[in-house]
């Protein structure tokens, strides 16, 4: 979430851009009008060094422009590397200067079985809350965002929460319930998504080898989703359908 950015519009022109982790906004430090200027999070106070305007430099990328100084968001030392600083400078068209927005794609995970979603029960946000089927109501609880790992597994992630399909007690057992939790890096953790046909796919815990399953077979909504054996049955069978 810390690398997550919301725009939020504050006049015709700009923004504040706001991080998902901490709520904080880019800001300029020390309101400087300076080439060199390090940039950092801070509470919004509504001062110009916090807003930014968005100017497209060609179809892909957008240079960002501080409305305090007329100075674009830049990476320091035109360095790649992980940990650059940020800094503001005068525009020189370098690539280094360039940004691309890129949209987090959620999606709803739609059983075959009952057209029902994978949702946390009662939109809880705290650990151990956990997953059933519902019918769709847009909320954020049931939406999730699939977060690659490496090349083959991935994290399964709440919109509303933030945290991970888990299953409860690192457990490899047949019937052992999903909950969400905080993500710490567990097998448990961990989902191959594996296309069962042009539509559908099976989930599979990478610590267990066992897939979602909706408990019982059930098309109810409020009904369990645990790990099972992969049986081909259509209550182990989830379509991912982007949420616009």
């Amino acid at each position: 979430d810390s690398q997550k950015w919301k725009l939020v519009s504050v006049d015709s022109a700009h923004y504040e851009i706001v991080n998902k982790n901490s709520g904080k906004v880019l800001d300029v430090m020390y309101a400087s009008q300076g080439n060199g200027a390090l940039v950092q999070q801070f509470d919004y106070l509504g001062y110009d060094n916090q807003k930014w305007q968005i100017v497209a430099v060609d179809s892909t990328y957008c240079k960002i422009v501080s409305k305090n100084s007329g100075k674009v968001l830049d990476v320091l030392g035109v360095s790649q590397a992980d940990g650059a600083p940020i800094q503001q400078y005068d525009y020189v068209g370098g690539a280094n200067q360039q940004w691309q927005f890129i949209p987090v794609q959620y999606y709803r995970i739609v059983s075959k079985n009952s057209g029902k979603v994978v949702d946390v029960v009662g939109a809880a946000q705290g650990n151990g809350a956990l997953i059933e089927q519902y019918d769709y109501s847009g909320g954020d609880s049931q939406k999730w965002e699939i977060v690659a790992i490496d090349s083959t597994y991935s994290k399964i992630v709440n919109k509303n929460s933030g945290k991970v399909l888990d299953v409860r007690g690192v457990s490899q057992a047949n019937g052992a319930p999903v909950q969400q939790y905080d993500y710490l890096g567990g097998a448990n953790q961990q989902w191959q998504v594996i296309p069962v046909d042009s539509v559908n796919y099976r989930i599979v815990s990478k610590y267990s080898g066992k897939v979602l399953d909706v408990l019982g077979v059930s098309q109810a909504n409020g009904a369990l989703i645990q790990q099972y054996d992969y049986l081909g049955g259509a209550n182990q069978q989830w379509q991912l359908v982007p949420v616009q």
